[in-house]
């Protein structure tokens, strides 16, 4: 690596506004007077970068008025002195350091920057430079010895160990405790399990400030599963203000690092415009590319998307109402993606994963015939089984009315009646009215026409147009 002379001798000073180094930084024959300059320097592109981006007086004033200088100095200086690293490889670790996911981390020609990517990514490190420290103050690195890492690395074992009962008896409040100590001393995976602890109460009393601040932690020194968890906290407004962009920030962060779960958030931000710019298109390409990778929830979501035509609107309809049986409405806008067999293809990836909603999918399609050459009423049930076991409501009243019917299965109103009640209690409309039907015509359970009142009634209330009828059908007898 070059020698970079008299480092440690250099001061910065504001005057008359503008951002200067007292004495030049040297890299060979460059006199460097910022860490922009010293960054384009380490790529040998000073004077492209200068080209580009006009003048150098434009580029000092940029750097007088929007940047912080010195903490990107400090940072910058800390990698640039690691032994045997390369100049190309200084700047991109630099800039991976302060914007962790923002540059993939292998396959990048750092001299391939475009100026102005180079000054937004600069100028957002700046800004994480600041958090946290008052005005004026100086940016240190944080350096850890090896042995230093490896004591943290075993503090988070043991912490691990409470925390999964491996041999100790599970303790989560002891594990909260290692997991601190581990945190304090660099531990990243410590940083974003304190984070889940606090997210859910575990071990320590439910704080999600506490649980945004580990994750922040780790999320900022590159840990993906963290970064995704502070986007998640952005997104729902759990210990911070709700921010949809800083979400999708967080998110594209850990994404860009293969986290699948944070290519789905994607693929359901863009769906629903949270964020962004409503974009089908973006949505579809985020969940293909956690699908690929096994995500199970971004399978379902391909697998609506090909069956469903019109799937973002049911989508948007659904959680606005907040009732998810909708999604198999027959709103129809657009038929862009509609393909049965892929549908049917991305929804047994999931369900063979024990997704629910993708068992309850396949379930419908066996019964439908569609996109597998023929209706099949066993498998059918097999799946909706499946999914009703898991607590699905909408499975457990198809599942009811399969033993009522008798498809795929010998006729059996009792089980009718059990799985009918499963699905009425966590409020499930037509399975309160068809528990109503059953209570009043002694169908699987002893005749108690108060009982059918109070399903009716619970199931009318909901706006269920069957058990209206049904009530107005009782009344006339009266």
């Amino acid at each position: 690596m070059a020698n970079l002379a008299e480092k440690s001798a250099v001061q910065e000073r504001i005057d008359e506004g503008e951002v200067r180094a007292v004495r030049p930084y040297r890299l060979g024959q460059h006199q460097c007077w910022s860490a922009l300059e010293l960054a384009c320097a380490m790529c040998e592109q000073w004077d492209v970068a200068v080209k580009r981006m006009a003048r150098r007086a434009d580029v000092e004033r940029w750097l007088a008025n929007d940047l912080n200088d010195q903490n990107l100095l400090n940072a910058f200086l800390d990698i640039a002195e690691i032994p045997g690293i390369t100049p190309e490889s200084a700047l991109i670790t630099f800039l991976q350091t302060l914007l962790p996911g923002a540059i993939p981390a292998a396959g990048v020609n750092a001299t391939g920057l475009e100026p102005e990517t180079l000054k937004k990514y600069l100028q957002e490190a700046a800004r994480l430079g600041e958090i946290d420290r008052p005005p004026g103050s100086r940016r240190t690195a944080v350096r850890r010895s090896p042995a230093d890492a490896i004591e943290a690395e075993r503090l988070f074992r043991i912490g691990q160990t409470y925390e999964n009962g491996e041999g100790v008896t599970k303790n989560c409040t002891e594990a909260a405790k290692w997991y601190l100590t581990a945190a304090e001393q660099g531990s990243l995976t410590a940083q974003y399990k304190l984070g889940d602890l606090y997210c859910s109460g575990r071990g320590v009393a439910q704080d999600y400030i506490d649980a945004a601040k580990w994750y922040r932690m780790a999320a900022e020194q590159g840990h993906a599963e963290a970064q995704r968890e502070i986007g998640l906290m952005y997104a729902n407004g759990e210990g911070v203000a709700r921010d949809y962009t800083e979400a999708i920030r967080w998110f594209k962060m850990a994404a860009s690092q293969g986290n699948a779960e944070a290519h789905c958030l994607l693929g359901m931000h863009y769906l629903y415009g949270m964020g962004v710019d409503e974009d089908d298109d973006e949505a579809y390409r985020w969940f293909k590319a956690a699908a690929e990778q096994g995500d199970a929830e971004a399978q379902y979501h391909l697998g609506q998307m090909h069956q469903e035509p019109g799937y973002v609107e049911q989508l948007k309809v659904a959680q606005e109402s907040g009732n998810d049986q909708i999604l198999g409405a027959a709103i129809t806008k657009s038929y862009k993606y509609l393909n049965r067999k892929e549908a049917f293809r991305w929804f047994k990836m999931a369900a063979e994963q024990g997704y629910a909603r993708a068992q309850y999918r396949v379930s419908l399609l066996y019964h439908c015939g569609e996109g597998i050459g023929g209706q099949d009423y066993t498998k059918a049930f097999r799946w909706c089984k499946m999914a009703a076991e898991q607590g699905y409501a909408e499975a457990q009243f198809i599942l009811g009315r399969y033993y009522q019917l008798g498809h795929g299965v010998t006729p059996d109103n009792a089980h009718a009646f059990r799985w009918c009640k499963k699905a009425a209690e966590q409020g499930h409309a037509e399975a309160q009215c068809a528990l109503g039907v059953m209570s009043l015509e002694g169908l699987g359970v002893q005749r108690n026409k108060n009982e059918a009142l109070r399903w009716l009634q619970l199931a009318a209330d909901q706006g269920d147009k069957n058990a209206r009828s049904e009530l107005k059908k009782m009344r006339r007898k009266r």
